[in-house]
């Protein structure tokens, strides 16, 4: 799994799926796919992305609403509903891991961009990065495993990895066209309820979730 610069390095996709047909995208390996997921589990969430004024670092912003309400990630960053409080970040980290608390009520949507402009102590903020959705990994309480929801970039696909677990082996697939359709209006805010999603996506209803974005150095792309 390259670094998180790599990953966007030949990254050309547009800010909204495209119409091209499900028929001409492939699924990513299921290979490729589990090495994504362990490099996220074992490696990313383990570095200190994030530095703070008070000068403690962190791996995740924790959101930490306590609604029962439909949320999304943007709005609890704007409105500072996140364990971190009111403390700003000194500079905008390269990966951005984010995750709700395993006792939550709200949904929070995952935006498909997101700005740290009110994070940051700065007044230049049109110069920070913008941070895009690379995967959204879910714990799923009926086999007590987990399962990532990764977007591959290059075809504007989703694709899902099943972790392995004692009762079955760990398999990946291309989410079928509807649910790609129902997901991208998930993720762009369009009215979906989520309270009607069907397995695999209603693993999005569930906590904790831990979401990751990347930053998106390239202009034009927001």
């Amino acid at each position: 799994m390259p670094s998180p610069r790599q990953v966007l390095h030949n990254d050309s996709t547009p800010p909204y799926p495209s119409h091209r047909s499900l028929t001409s995208r492939k699924s990513l390996p299921r290979l490729q796919l589990s090495a994504i997921y362990h490099e996220i589990v074992d490696v990313w969430s383990k570095q200190q992305w994030l530095e703070f004024e008070d000068e403690h670092t962190d791996s995740y912003l924790t959101l930490r609403a306590k609604t029962d309400e439909i949320l999304s990630i943007q709005i609890a960053i704007d409105e500072h509903q996140l364990t971190t409080g009111e403390t700003r970040l000194i500079s905008p980290p390269e990966c951005l891991l984010i995750r709700s608390k395993s006792k939550s009520n709200t949904i929070f949507i995952p935006n498909s961009h997101l700005s740290l402009g009110n994070l940051i102590n700065s007044d230049d903020v049109q110069t920070f990065p913008r941070f895009k959705l690379l995967a959204m990994i879910s714990y799923l309480n009926d086999i007590n495993n987990h399962i990532m929801f990764y977007k591959d970039f290059h075809t504007s696909s989703w694709n899902i990895y099943h972790e392995e677990s004692i009762s079955a082996p760990s398999r990946s697939e291309l989410l079928p066209e509807d649910e790609q359709e129902r997901l991208n209006s998930f993720i762009h805010l369009r009215n979906i309820d989520p309270y009607t999603f069907s397995s695999p996506l209603s693993a999005l209803l569930n906590h904790p979730m831990t979401y990751i974005y990347m930053s998106d150095q390239s202009k034009g792309k927001t």
